[in-house]
């Protein structure tokens, strides 16, 4: 069965009321997923009762019933949720009635609950939501997880005592506004949050250097003030996320270089954000996220596979050993700055932790 956890060790990666979720049945969070419940409820769910064929076990006293799906995703969505449309939100299985907010991560003995990747949440701004208020999930999540419902688990790059990381966590969760105008502001606060108590973070290389390995030239705008609440209602998540790719220290610093890629991309169109293409921008820069955050620190000479054009820059310019890895990537933006984004993501997939 594994660990046993109980709603009291819950870290919820979001403050409450935070995220608005509307369920439109998308049914984008229907895919990939176990489909689980308890006795109890399926017992007391007519809907419910009526799938038994589709039972993986027909062993009613077992801590948990799990359902049979196809490959590609819930049998029991077709054009929406059956039991949803048909019936109602409490004729779903208890783990269904938790989404989106159904992706349970432990990192270092901390277990936290994240939203889920693919459900187009935004953040709920001056008006709370109900769904995503702990009141309302704590109830099906202390019955799933007394049933032995288990997490997904992170190996993080920094060991840590659980009650540790839930301070920091949770302090940095407190600090953070409802809405504000100026999400550096807020990023360069949770830093000194962070450092307080986890002590001395790696110094951010110049923010110049940022905008220059990133465009070449320039100052993106800041984001509008939707995509800006939608970011900092994510922060929690991304750095739970980001332990797998950084050490703990790390972490102030590659939120902040997130923060300015995104910025970037606004000023290159419409940026538009919401909770699931936020976290798609983030899976597809965590390379690059790799990259900015040690780009102050020397070249690792030997440690990396570097690509040929990187390595020919080095014999033009004579460099030394101690050029930084900013450095060394700025010279190759400039003698091509179209192809530096490329270049950047597919270094850090090979960069090594530090």
């Amino acid at each position: 069965m594994g660990n046993s956890y109980n709603c009291e060790q819950v870290y919820f990666a979001f403050k409450s009321g935070s995220l608005k979720y509307d369920c439109n049945l998308c049914g984008k969070c229907c895919s990939n997923i176990n489909i689980i419940d308890t006795p109890s409820h399926f017992i007391s769910s007519p809907s419910l009762q009526n799938i038994q064929a589709f039972l993986a076990t027909s062993h009613q006293s077992d801590p948990l019933l799990s359902f049979y799906n196809f490959a590609d995703g819930c049998r029991f969505y077709k054009n929406g949720c059956e039991l949803h449309f048909k019936q109602s939100k409490l004729a779903k299985p208890l783990v269904c009635q938790l989404f989106p907010f159904s992706r349970l991560i432990d990192i270092d003995g901390l277990l936290s609950l994240l939203p889920h990747q693919r459900c187009p949440w935004h953040a709920s701004g001056d008006s709370p939501s109900e769904q995503s208020d702990y009141t309302q999930l704590y109830d099906i999540l202390a019955e799933l997880l007394s049933a032995g419902m288990q997490p997904i688990k992170i190996e993080s790059h920094t060991f840590m005592p659980s009650n540790t990381r839930r301070k920091i966590e949770e302090k940095i969760l407190q600090s953070l506004p409802d809405t504000t105008e100026n999400v550096s502001e807020i990023l360069f606060h949770i830093a000194n949050k962070q450092a307080e108590i986890s002590g001395p973070i790696i110094t951010a290389p110049d923010l110049d250097l940022w905008l220059d390995l990133l465009r070449s030239a320039g100052s993106p705008p800041p984001l509008n003030i939707y995509d800006q609440n939608l970011l900092l209602a994510s922060i929690p998540s991304l750095r739970i996320l980001l332990s797998e790719n950084l050490p703990f220290k790390a972490i102030p610093t590659a939120l902040s270089a997130f923060e300015l890629w995104l910025r970037t991309l606004a000023e290159l169109g419409n940026l538009n954000l919401s909770g699931e293409n936020l976290m798609h921008l983030f899976e597809m820069s965590r390379p690059l996220l790799k990259i900015l955050t040690y780009a102050g620190l020397p070249v690792p000479w030997g440690q990396v596979h570097f690509p040929p054009i990187l390595m020919q820059i080095r014999q033009i310019v004579r460099a030394s050993d101690d050029l930084s890895l900013g450095e060394l990537l700025l010279l190759y933006l400039r003698h091509d700055k179209y192809g530096a984004v490329s270049i950047l993501a597919q270094l850090g997939a090979a960069f090594p932790a530090l």
